[in-house]
């Protein structure tokens, strides 16, 4: 049973970290987004908080006074992914 909560907390990070990610992803003229913002976006401070957390300690994300951008390396692998 314990290999099945961790297995769902797991996939549930998964999820958080792709829809923020998508979120800063997103062509348009908001490319920098404020925590605040992504946590009214996602719903949850905490969860959203981890996320960016996460993503930045994989480079995927930088972090400037309060502000979330997806990482080059992050928008390079869109564009490859396509």
């Amino acid at each position: 049973m314990q290999y099945e909560g961790s297995s769902t907390r797991l996939y549930s990070e998964h999820a958080i970290d792709q829809a923020l990610l998508s979120l800063l992803l997103c062509e348009g003229p908001h490319q920098v987004w404020s925590l605040d913002e992504l946590t009214r976006e996602l719903g949850d401070h905490i969860q959203t908080q981890d996320a960016v957390s996460r993503l930045h300690r994989t480079g995927l994300v930088n972090r400037v006074e309060g502000c979330v951008f997806a990482s080059r390396a992050a928008r390079r692998a869109c564009e490859i992914a396509g």
